[in-house]
């Protein structure tokens, strides 16, 4: 017994070999997460999920607004087109949008362990382009309609198409410009050239308009990164408190224990 009270007070507190591998672990892991955080190349890999995850959120909860869009953008064509031509068309933007809803609700069900980020980031570009594509289609209705409100009115639904996905998809680049892609081709489709100037100009404005919102997208993802990357550092400071706190804890009662021992023994 006094062997061992001699080792405890030798040893002295805070000099436990098991508490220096956790800490040394801790501090490495703390290394780690820091290094991964402020790398430009991982943080793609890092965040892919919660990336995704926004993205999933965010078309979920557009889709209610997204068919009262699509509603009244239908309800305005039938001034030009016959009805069961516009309800064709919506009916696929429609189906356009529940295949989407569905995949970003079976996304957002899964555990984080059992999502494959590259698997479902191809499903969600596919699905953003195949909706654009259908959204772009609007231009099939009033192709050879003559009244310039007409035009004018197909501009400005592809524009706004344009510009809801760029805040919906910013998460996921690339779903970005598979949205964005058909819209471009319909606007120069329909806006075909002619030696009008003024239809010149306007499509020249609208394909300047389409690289504004690319450039928002991207700002929006940045910002979106950044938000994670702050967090994560705030976790991380705080898992290194939590540690240090209890590395704290721990090394106090070890002292009191050494202290013990050493009133026993000397008594």
């Amino acid at each position: 017994m006094s062997e061992i009270t001699a080792e405890m007070i030798n040893r002295g507190p805070g000099r436990d070999p098991a508490m220096a591998a956790q800490r040394r672990k801790v501090n490495s892991r703390l290394r780690e997460t820091r290094e991964k955080l402020t790398s430009t190349s991982a943080e793609t890999d890092l965040f892919d999920i919660e990336l995704l995850r926004m993205f999933a959120q965010s078309r979920k909860g557009a889709t209610p607004a997204i068919a009262v869009l699509a509603l009244s953008i239908a309800g305005t064509t039938v001034i030009w087109v016959p009805v069961p031509n516009v309800l064709v068309w919506v009916s696929l933007v429609f189906s356009s949008m529940a295949v989407l809803y569905g995949f970003a609700q079976t996304f957002l069900d899964l555990p984080n362990e059992e999502v494959q980020p590259a698997v479902w980031r191809n499903k969600f570009v596919l699905a953003e382009t195949i909706q654009g594509t259908v959204w772009s289609l609007v231009i099939l209705l009033l192709l050879n309609v003559d009244d310039p409100a007409a035009r004018t009115f197909v501009l400005f639904v592809l524009i706004l198409v344009a510009a809801m996905t760029a805040m919906i998809s910013a998460s996921v680049p690339f779903a970005v410009y598979g949205g964005l892609m058909p819209v471009v081709i319909a606007i120069v489709s329909f806006m075909r050239p002619t030696n009008s100037y003024d239809t010149l100009i306007m499509t020249l404005m609208a394909i300047g308009a389409l690289l504004y919102f690319v450039v928002l997208a991207n700002r929006l993802r940045n910002t979106s990164v950044d938000s994670l990357v702050f967090r994560a550092e705030k976790d991380a400071l705080f898992g290194e408190l939590e540690q240090a706190k209890a590395n704290s804890d721990e090394a106090r009662r070890r002292a009191e224990e050494a202290n013990l021992a050493k009133s026993r023994f000397l008594a």
